[in-house]
């Protein structure tokens, strides 16, 4: 039953976790700006296996959730397309930008820089895809939508390209230095906190392991600044491009179950303190909602609001005069906001929760006993 509960539960859960976390960087990216601003990129290795300028003509829905996007080749910096090309791939449509129905069809008519991969056969969605199109991809990115780009734009891209190591030894060692400019030590510390915490009951999130499959750890050399956690990832690869990653961190303390970074797909947009907080906070969230989700057995309760967490959209912080944070804000799926007021101290955990603007005792009570459901999950696997 403990099986079952947790395969729906994570299934709920991980939605958001997957959708690149939900995400401040695709919401700072997705508003159109007088100023005209290149987009911050991380450099030294471009994880995608194609990027092309193309024009989409049709966005159409198929079964399965599956959507198939025509387009025409107009330039490439990276693959083995021609200029004039018509592109007929097939992508799943998830729900979420930039791989929903909504989103792709607001681009019909227009000219966009798209980089993807292609989709593994191994890849659960892959007989789906192929029903479709011979062309199945994941990891879409569509930098510039609703921006406009510039010649600065694609000069970038074509830069990070021309730099990127496409060998598999060189490949693995610019992927991983990516992610620990993204996942900085300082940042790793502030993340790992009890509240952040894997629970107990489930494994770590990693990607199926299905070669080829990439492996290390993180800041080897700097053990002492990790305060002794050990930072791992792994990688699921499709021709040297990881088309899925995980990074976790264990514990040197024995009552820390350790902590999931997040299983996502490669991301080339540098996060910002605003971006990191925004995940930070709403992973405490989830964890408290899972914690309490897999030891509640009262079906009335498990229709309240606070389930459909994970459906979130439009996350944002709200800040001060003064530019201090004071909150974080997001839409449930039931189009009610919630509100994290956060501590005016140097942690700035979650103080409360208010639920259109109210003091909602629910989710409170569910937020304050996380770290008590925590130790009760810690007391079931160890038999306590």
């Amino acid at each position: 039953m403990l099986k079952s509960l947790q395969g729906l539960f994570l299934s709920l859960l991980s939605i958001a976790a997957l959708a690149k976390p939900v995400l401040a960087e695709e919401q700072s990216t997705s508003k159109v700006s007088t100023v005209h601003q290149t987009l911050k990129l991380y450099n030294g290795f471009f994880p995608y296996q194609s990027c092309l300028l193309v024009t989409i003509n049709q966005v159409l829905k198929k079964p399965n959730r599956v959507l198939l996007l025509n387009a025409t080749v107009t330039d490439v910096y990276r693959g083995s397309y021609q200029k004039n090309n018509h592109l007929s791939v097939a992508v799943v449509d998830n729900g979420v930008t930039p791989t929903s129905f909504a989103f792709l069809s607001s681009l019909k008519n227009t000219k966009q820089i798209i980089a993807f991969n292609i989709t593994p056969e191994r890849d659960g969605s892959f007989s789906w895809l192929r029903t479709v199109s011979d062309t199945p991809i994941c990891n879409l990115w569509i930098p510039y939508a609703g921006k406009g780009f510039q010649s600065q734009d694609i000069a970038q891209i074509k830069s990070l390209i021309k730099d990127s190591p496409t060998q598999p030894v060189q490949a693995k060692a610019a992927f991983q230095k990516l992610l620990e400019t993204k996942w900085t030590t300082d940042r790793i510390n502030e993340f790992c906190r009890p509240e952040t915490q894997r629970n107990w009951l489930i494994s770590y999130d990693n990607p199926a392991v299905m070669k080829p499959f990439w492996d290390g750890t993180l800041h080897a050399s700097k053990v002492l600044e990790l305060s002794g956690k050990k930072v791992n990832w792994s990688a699921r690869v499709s021709k040297n491009a990881p088309t899925v990653y995980a990074i976790n961190v264990t514990s040197p303390d024995p009552n820390i179950a350790g902590w999931d970074l997040g299983l996502t797909d490669p991301s080339l947009e540098q996060w910002n303190a605003d971006n990191f907080l925004i995940f930070r906070v709403s992973k405490a969230i989830s964890q408290a909602i899972f914690a309490d989700q897999c030891l509640s057995h009262n079906i009335q309760s498990e229709t309240k609001d606070y389930y459909i967490f994970s459906s979130r959209t439009e996350e944002t912080l709200v800040k001060d005069k003064n530019g201090r944070v004071t909150s974080y804000q997001c839409r449930l799926e039931n189009g009610k906001t919630l509100t994290a007021v956060l501590t005016t101290d140097k942690l700035q955990s979650i103080d409360k929760i208010l639920i259109d603007g109210k003091l909602d005792p629910d989710w409170n009570t569910m937020y304050k006993k996380s770290m008590f459901n925590l130790g009760k999950c810690r007391d079931k696997v160890l038999g306590h």
